[in-house]
C-alpha cells in the first residue's frame, strides 16, 4: 500500500508540473495568437509588454488634426479607430496584460494546490 501511494504521489508532482506548463502555454497563446479584443470592433490587437510600450510610443506621433487612425489586429488585417479609442489602447493593453498574468497565476496555484489528478483534471483556462 505504501508503494501505491509513493508512486501516486509522484505522479501527482508529474502530474502538477505538466499542468503548469500546460497553463503557461495557454497563456502565452493569449498574447501571442488571441490577442485583446478591442470593445465595440470585430477584431483583437496584441497586449504583450512591448506591444503596449509600441503602442504607447506610436500615440505620440499622430498628427493632431487626424481623427482616424489605422491599426494592425493580431491576425495581421488592418482597421481604422477613432483617435479617441487608439489612444486608450496602451493603458487597456497594460491593463489586459495583468488581468491574464493574474489568471496564469490563479490557475497555476490551484494546480500546486490540487490534491488529486481529478481536482488537477479540472483546471483549465
Amino acid at each position: 500500500m505504501v508503494r501505491i501511494t509513493v508512486n501516486t504521489a509522484k505522479l501527482l508532482t508529474l502530474k502538477i508540473t505538466e499542468k503548469k506548463e500546460e497553463i503557461k502555454q495557454a497563456w502565452l497563446n493569449e498574447i501571442e495568437k488571441v490577442g485583446m479584443p478591442i470593445e465595440g470592433h470585430n477584431f483583437n490587437v496584441d497586449f504583450g509588454v512591448e506591444d503596449a510600450l509600441i503602442w504607447q510610443e506610436g500615440v505620440q506621433y499622430v498628427a493632431p488634426e487626424v481623427t482616424e487612425v489605422e491599426v494592425r489586429a493580431i491576425d495581421n488585417t488592418f482597421y481604422s479607430l477613432p483617435r479617441n479609442v487608439y489612444e486608450s489602447i496602451p493603458v487597456l493593453q497594460k491593463a489586459y496584460y495583468a488581468q491574464m498574468l493574474q489568471k496564469k497565476w490563479e490557475l497555476q496555484k490551484q494546480a500546486d494546490n490540487a490534491a488529486t489528478l481529478e481536482e488537477l483534471e479540472q483546471i483549465n483556462w
